[in-house]
């Protein structure tokens, strides 16, 4: 059987989402039924225990393709996006976070108890300045102070996408060219204080073997390529840790197949990390991996069941949310009469809401055409 897939490139920025369209054809031959890589709209909001990964419970929403979370004392603002409709449309609700039940009442103001992991948080050092990046596609990173003028400026030999910072000190890698070099500046330095490469560590295979992923959670710097796990000390870049994800959980890596379990299909980066005091839950495409945070050992693991789209989890107090299918969400209940009036949506301050579903794409997609779609993209901007 011959297998077609066809790929959108997308990126995300936050909930500013730019849509980068090309086209791409993989075929290839295969035995088994191919992956759907069409988005999808039937997708829950899931609270789990983070420690056993036991569901507490799952709101499913009219559509939902995936949803970034924030997490306040007494109510849980979910901000979703449905991938399927075009344009894609986005809407803002309210669950009580111990029962998943709709809120009416306006979302609180203010700092949130935790976010959801996204590909591209606000970076602010400790001095105030903030960074301000078009990932993958500049040269330059740049801060500003807080009054928006140009406080500093890191040149690079290549197109930085994630980059992270800790106290006064920045993390940053290059997406093109090909390269796994971690860099650390102190602020306003020319010259990296330390850099980090984990091919000096560890051997990856598939493709592509260039693109890390990195995240800071307190005083724990976490640097991600393929399926190994680096936590390094942030003001020395030294390794403190090193997990090896695909032999503790017995799930293959996958960058060249598309059908079976795996941590996700095509090999981008590591997907996003989230943490409380206790438990680091890792959220890929197509696999949750939870792990002790002060031992390092595995307690779960699972398929969110929502490809395509990141479960983008949150992680606090022991409660997990994160975005998914049926198998980890459960069925879907069934529809009200039609007599039932739909719910009010929320409209905070700032957002517009509709309808109950709506539109960002997919924040940080780990598909491999879309990785092709988008290295053709730069490179021919390029020359």
């Amino acid at each position: 059987m011959e297998r077609c897939v066809h790929f959108a490139a997308v990126m995300n920025r936050g909930f500013v989402t730019s849509i980068l369209c090309v086209s791409a054809i993989l075929c290839q031959a295969a035995d088994a039924a191919a992956t759907s890589f069409e988005y999808h709209d039937d997708h829950a909001v899931v609270a789990l225990d983070a420690r056993t990964g036991e569901r507490r419970w799952a709101y499913y929403p009219d559509k939902l393709t995936q949803a970034e979370c924030a997490l306040f004392p007494d109510h849980l603002v979910v901000k979703g996006t449905v991938d399927t409709e075009t344009p894609s449309r986005t809407f803002v609700l309210g669950l009580d976070p111990a029962t998943g039940a709709r809120l009416d009442e306006a979302p609180p103001s203010g700092a949130p108890l935790a976010r959801s992991a996204t590909f591209t948080p606000e970076v602010r050092l400790d001095n105030g300045w903030t960074l301000e990046l078009d990932a993958g596609n500049g040269q330059e990173i740049t801060f500003l102070d807080d009054q928006g003028d140009v406080a500093w400026t890191i040149p690079t030999s290549g197109y930085p996408e994630h980059v992270r910072a800790w106290e006064n000190t920045v993390f940053w890698e290059l997406s093109y060219p090909e390269e796994t070099a971690l860099y650390a500046h102190e602020a306003g330095a020319s010259e990296p204080s330390w850099t980090f490469d984990p091919k000096t560590l560890v051997t990856v295979t598939g493709w592509p073997t260039d693109r890390l992923h990195v995240e800071v959670i307190g005083d724990d710097l976490y640097v991600g390529l393929h399926e190994h796990l680096f936590r390094l000390d942030p003001s020395t870049g030294a390794v403190e840790r090193q997990w090896d994800l695909s032999a503790l959980s017995g799930v293959p890596f996958t960058t060249d197949g598309l059908d079976g379990p795996g941590f996700f299909y095509g090999g981008l980066e590591m997907g996003t990390i989230a943490a409380d005091e206790d438990t680091l839950v890792l959220g890929f495409e197509a696999r949750l991996l939870a792990l002790d945070r002060q031992s390092g050992d595995l307690l779960w693991h699972a398929d969110p069941d929502g490809f395509i789209g990141q479960p983008l989890p949150l992680v606090h107090d022991g409660l997990l949310i994160v975005t998914a299918g049926e198998e980890l969400a459960g069925l879907r209940p069934a529809p009200p009469p039609e007599s039932s009036q739909p719910p009010r949506l929320l409209e905070p301050a700032g957002c517009s809401a509709g309808a109950q579903s709506g539109g960002s794409v997919v924040g940080g997609v780990a598909l491999l055409g879309a990785l092709v779609a988008a290295s053709r993209r730069r490179r021919a901007r390029r020359g």
